[in-house]
């Protein structure tokens, strides 16, 4: 965003550092390209800047924080950034990157790190297709030993994925990067050293990792999953399913044209169940060289756990080699590094329920009262509720990091702040507002008034799919220009207006869009009874008195511009 980069020029420690550009942004930072002019190179330099909460006026460099209720929360993250910076520098590791300076500067702080010139691993199998296995080995066994070196000191990286690996050409070597979710634990109890909320890469983090407390102890096997998908990756040029989707299968599927002991460490590593993947990096590396026959005709090898006795007799596991006939299967022995089953069993699903949280209180605000309502989730389909519970929390803030089992204490936590003002009126509602055999969509309505002008009113829904609790998302729309016709008419309902000059001077519009080819809201859509909503935060192309603008597109016409995986959510 235009004003939020330091720009270039811009000294940093006196000179020592001058910034030379922008190499990218996440959500809790930026990185740089600057010159070290003591030593006359190039090096990188990430600056802590959370999204959202932090700012920069264009001609200053120093950062704010401008919303008093922000600053706990940036201080929180900033300490877990200057802890990700000096655990960095701590380490020495030919495929680890390297940290140079941590500093304080500009309300923010900064740490600066080798610059290396190359590519991701990420971009380069998009531009290049599936790496033979000579060099796939090659580059997941540095990225293997720079795991390993973490381990042994009690580490966790939990995002290791092909774009956190770079490809240095320069200096012909491996460098695994992106240090910000990592979690060092007690030598000797292993439990985290830290409570802060670990993030999620689809199709890299393992299942453990989407639940609150799953990585809270030491655990190689999470890291060894983020391995066996970067190699699943590597070999099939293809991002692997989620563990949540991966946890409905019981299993990864690997195409035959990857060699048969490559593809049995893959499945190994990425077994659901955390207790059966190898037991650490120098185990499942040994499963890549033990050179399994590869056997032909099989399409694709697949992994499968069952409660089969004679397979727990022999305390064996089995891949199928599926090719359409049972002629054509064969079974490949399980090495024993790890020989405990994942044993699925059929079982009726509990039956969704929820436990209604309410308080109110009377404020001073015109003898309004303030209220707090929670519908939650405490039973179902156990992928569903976590990804409804992980949801409510990020509506309510998402500083909560207790357990999510107990909807009272969650309920507490954010009652405190909530009920904090008494001159101010507010109410907040979530709830489940549409269910039915395939979805279910929940929906945050909150208001708040305390004597201003216009009182602030806001609504966002979610909707999941019941059987895998995979959310709907405004990505599954293929192209949102064949809606602009239905942007268009839901605007003019909203804005009660019949011409489209009327509707251009109640929206306030860049020089990029016109009332012909208007914005898609930034937050994701969701699905009702009447079809599907689209809403849009204030400011976001109208005034503050605006309000919210919302309109809601027929399912007769959303079936026409969604792709597979979004008509799906559409089928009752």
């Amino acid at each position: 965003m235009e004003g939020q980069h330091l720009i270039t020029g811009t000294q940093l420690q006196g000179g020592k550092f001058i910034i030379q550009g922008t190499l990218g942004q996440g959500g809790f930072g930026i990185t740089y390209l600057a010159k070290h002019t003591l030593l006359g190179k190039n090096v990188a330099v990430k600056e802590f800047f959370l999204k959202d909460y932090c700012e920069r006026d264009n001609n200053s460099p120093t950062v704010s924080v401008p919303t008093k209720e922000n600053r706990a929360q940036v201080e929180r993250f900033k300490s877990k950034f200057l802890k990700e910076a000096r655990l960095i520098s701590s380490l020495n590791h030919p495929n680890i990157i390297k940290v140079t300076d941590v500093f304080e500067e500009n309300g923010t702080c900064y740490y600066s790190m080798e610059y290396i010139e190359g590519v991701t691993l990420a971009n380069y199998v998009k531009q290049y297709g599936p790496m033979n296995e000579q060099n796939a080995l090659s580059i997941i066994r540095c990225v293997a030993s720079a795991l390993s070196y973490l381990h042994q000191r009690s580490i966790n990286h939990l995002d290791v994925k092909p774009a956190n690996v770079l490809m240095d050409y320069q200096n012909n070597r491996i460098v695994l990067i992106d240090f910000g979710v990592s979690k060092q634990y007690d030598t000797q109890t292993g439990d985290g050293t830290t409570t802060t909320p670990v993030g999620v890469s689809h199709g890299f983090s393992p299942l453990e990792q989407y639940n609150v407390g799953g990585v809270a102890t030491f655990s190689p096997q999470s890291d060894i999953y983020s391995l066996g998908a970067t190699l699943y990756f590597m070999m099939t040029a293809q991002y692997p399913p989620s563990a949540i989707d991966l946890s409905q299968r019981g299993g990864i599927s690997v195409p035959n044209t990857v060699p048969t002991n490559i593809a049995y460490a893959i499945a190994a590593a990425m077994r659901p169940i955390k207790q059966n993947r190898p037991s650490s990096v120098e185990a499942w590396m040994k499963m890549l060289d033990g050179k399994i026959e590869k056997k032909d005709g099989g399409k694709k090898l697949v992994i499968i756990f069952a409660s089969i006795a004679t397979v727990v007799l022999l305390g064996l596991l089995a891949f199928f080699l599926l090719s359409g006939g049972d002629e054509n299967r064969q079974f490949i022995e399980t090495p024993t590094d790890t020989i405990d089953d994942d044993i699925i069993t059929e079982k009726k699903e509990k039956p969704f329920k929820t436990k209604l949280l309410s308080k109110s209180q009377n404020t001073s605000y015109e003898d309004c009262t303030s209220q707090l309502t929670i519908e939650y989730p405490v039973s179902g389909n156990e992928i569903l509720i976590q990804n409804l519970r992980e949801w409510i929390n990020e509506q309510l803030g998402g500083t909560y990091e207790g357990d999510l089992n107990n909807p009272e204490a969650l309920f507490n936590y954010y009652s405190k702040d909530f009920f904090d003002s008494d001159d101010v009126c507010a109410t907040l509602t979530i709830k489940q507002v549409f269910s039915n055999d395939v979805i279910m969509t929940y929906l945050n309505d909150a208001s708040t008034y305390g004597g201003g002008a216009h009182g602030i009113e806001a609504s966002v829904g979610v909707t999941f799919r019941k059987k895998d609790g995979k959310r709907f998302t405004m990505d599954m729309i293929l192209k949102s220009s064949d809606l602009q016709p239905e942007i268009k008419k839901g605007l003019k309902n909203y804005f009660e207006v019949s011409s489209d000059e009327e509707l251009a001077e109640c929206l306030q519009l860049d020089s990029s869009y016109s009332v012909d080819n208007l914005p898609m809201p930034s937050i994701d859509p969701w699905i009702t009874e009447e079809g599907v909503v689209f809403y849009y935060h204030e400011y976001e192309i109208a005034s503050y008195a605006a309000g919210t603008p919302y309109f809601t597109v027929p399912f007769s016409i959303m079936k026409t511009v969604l792709n597979a995986t979004g008509k799906t959510f559409l089928e009752d």
